[in-house]
């Protein structure tokens, strides 16, 4: 497994840490892995973790995250539809190398959709 992360999403302690092994996808923005979260110490799921390649500083980042969460994301986040995948939050990563920001989703398991 890769780097523990902490956030804070609707008022729920969040960790999380990539499966190495897990790698599910990528795309023109980014890569998908699946990942183990752990939600206020106790309730474990598997998740997907969206990381979307973004250039900019960290601050920089923390600002567009902080827009966008507000403008766009907000509606995702609330959103609830059983074939809609749900969207648990967002963050910058702070690992070294590249900044990035991360969206937490619902794992969902199975075949490819697309050929």
């Amino acid at each position: 497994m890769t780097g523990l992360q902490y956030l804070d999403i609707s008022g729920k302690s969040w960790a999380y840490q990539l499966l190495d092994d897990k790698f599910l996808g990528s795309g023109t923005f980014g890569h998908v892995h699946l990942a183990q979260a752990a939600i206020d110490g106790t309730t474990v799921r598997k998740i997907a973790v969206k990381t979307l390649n973004i250039k900019g500083t960290h601050d920089d980042m923390e600002t567009e995250l902080e827009k966008k969460r507000k403008a766009s994301w907000e509606y995702l986040f609330n959103l609830d539809h059983p074939n809609i995948l749900k969207y648990y939050g967002a963050h910058v990563t702070s690992a070294p190398g590249p900044r990035s920001i991360a969206l937490l989703m619902e794992y969902c398991s199975g075949k490819r959709i697309c050929a």
